[in-house]
């Protein structure tokens, strides 16, 4: 008989044993060790208290790690991982993991749930769909394979580093892009705005810059990017890349879990070299009050 324990009453090492047997032959390398787990936690807004995981007996087989905020008046969930040991992956624990998860989100008066998932993981996409989950977006990671900058002349903009908290205050800032990409989630990120001729915030940036301890290289990952204009976004949207990804430095270049439907930017990311790397669904569920 299987039961599920919140994570918040099972040992580090338990947690731990779930997630690496959890996502075993999965599309990437997630094996954790206790600290970077607990670290992934925190980084992320992840919550010991609102995920949970599965046993057999006294071992653990399976876990869903979640997260909950509220932004602008709505309550929000996030799945931040779903795992279940490669033995017991048609015996059901997937979803009496996801039973229990949408009823914490019940109790805690959540309105909507979100989650990523690799396009072709159809196993789990279908599992979400029963669980009235749907897909109304796809996000892309990217990196810049035949980097071709474009270099706007006289454009109308200017461009200023800014704090968290100015580009969380503007009135367009996208509370609804994946959650690992939040301004809250993102370890060292860095923000830029585009202001327009009247000195008006019209466009914003978020990335992150980080030394590859191998390569040796600085790595720089966009991680949201929006613009408020209109005739004047694509111009907007190159002089914000260029503020990033500096045309005349050497760098990797890459861009994380972008939004389809933001089709200016991901239209400029091609143009500028940007080749997509993995391709994901965005599902959400509304939770019934």
């Amino acid at each position: 008989m299987f039961t599920v324990k919140r994570l918040a009453d099972c040992t580090i090492t338990e947690a731990v044993k779930a997630w690496n047997e959890g996502f075993e032959g999965y599309y990437f390398d997630m094996k954790m060790t206790p600290d970077s787990f607990l670290k992934r936690l925190g980084t992320y807004g992840l919550s010991a208290t609102h995920s949970v995981v599965a046993f057999d007996g006294d071992q653990p087989i399976g876990l869903v790690v979640n997260g909950i905020r509220t932004a602008k008046g709505i309550k929000l969930a996030y799945n931040g991982g779903t795992g279940v040991k490669m033995s017991y992956r048609n015996d059901g624990v997937g979803q009496l993991l996801m039973d229990e998860v949408l009823a914490i989100y019940q109790r805690e008066n959540v309105q909507l749930a979100t989650l990523e998932a690799i396009k072709e993981n159809e196993r789990a996409i279908s599992l979400y769909r029963k669980k009235g989950y749907e897909i109304v977006d796809y996000v892309d990671h990217y990196q810049a394979m035949n980097f071709t900058p474009i270099i706007v002349a006289d454009s109308p903009y200017t461009y200023t580093n800014a704090y968290k908290w100015e580009v969380m205050a503007l009135d367009f800032y996208n509370e609804r892009a994946p959650w690992q990409t939040q301004c809250d989630h993102i370890p060292d990120a860095q923000y830029v705005l585009a202001k327009d001729e009247r000195g008006e915030v019209v466009g914003y940036a978020v990335y992150r810059s980080a030394v590859d301890p191998h390569k040796k290289k600085l790595i720089t990952t966009l991680m949201q990017c929006e613009v408020n204009e209109g005739n004047g976004q694509r111009t907007c949207y190159d002089g914000l890349l260029t503020q990033l990804f500096h045309p005349s430095k050497e760098m990797i270049r890459l861009a994380a879990c972008i939004q389809q439907s933001n089709e200016t930017l991901t239209e400029a990311l091609a143009d500028w070299g940007f080749e997509r790397t993995v391709e994901q669904v965005y599902m959400v569920k509304t939770i019934s009050s």
